[in-house]
């Protein structure tokens, strides 16, 4: 054997032994990268779950904190001078047009279909309406919610109804949908749980003429809001 295939097979088998090295490196980091996705894949599930749990103890403990008032079915809020020196009209509201409107039974109508349910709706709210309250909604809203149960009269007030967007559906009905804010004087919670006294949460209306030749209240979205 001469001096160069000597050379030869020596750099083959040093070149057989680095890529045995290699593979068992390759081996190994492909084990731990394994056993790291074993160990964090839970951890990361695990963290993401306890975010999730505490920020739903914080929503929950901020309205558990709520005190209500004592619900009187027999009381007449329309009789009741603190809720009387409320501001109770409805504002309705278009921000694109730079529109704001005090309403009432006689131009309410001026403003579309949608704004003529909804400013029933606080009605039926005020007057502790649940049946009427419950025919403002369509039957895609019953698919998924049941029918509100009975309510005593609301003092509801500081009331706003803020137009966001209205267009006609490629399925030929015309879909409205609309900010709902107010606040509700002395909540006794049978309508309410989410509200303290004197605070606002504001809701996502969606109302539509699809399922009637009448609009009504296809959804109605809450706002995300954590203490």
């Amino acid at each position: 054997m001469n001096q160069e295939s000597h050379n030869f097979e020596e750099m083959s088998r040093q070149a057989r032994e680095a890529n045995r090295r290699l593979k068992k490196r390759m081996v190994i980091v492909l084990a731990c990268l394994m056993a790291f996705a074993v160990v964090a894949i839970p951890l990361i599930s695990y963290l993401d779950s306890l975010e999730k749990k505490e920020n739903e103890e914080k929503e929950t403990k901020k309205e558990s904190t709520i005190i209500f008032y004592e619900a009187d079915w027999d009381l007449n809020i329309m009789e009741e001078p603190g809720y009387l020196a409320m501001d109770r009209t409805v504002y309705y509201c278009d921000e694109q047009y730079g529109i704001t409107e005090a309403l009432d039974d006689k131009n309410r109508a001026e403003f579309g279909p949608a704004v003529a349910v909804l400013c029933e709706m606080i009605e039926r709210i005020i007057a502790g309406d649940a049946d009427g309250y419950n025919d403002l909604f369509s039957s895609n809203y019953y698919e998924n919610n049941d029918p509100e149960p009975p309510f005593t009269m609301q003092q509801v007030y500081d009331i706003k109804l803020t137009k966001v967007k209205e267009m006609q559906t490629s399925q030929g009905y015309t879909q409205y949908e609309f900010d709902v804010e107010y606040r509700i004087r002395h909540n006794n919670g049978t309508f309410r749980t989410d509200i303290d006294e004197g605070e606002s949460r504001k809701q996502y209306f969606v109302l539509s003429d699809s399922t009637s030749k009448k609009v009504l209240i296809d959804q109605i979205l809450g706002y995300n809001y954590q203490g």
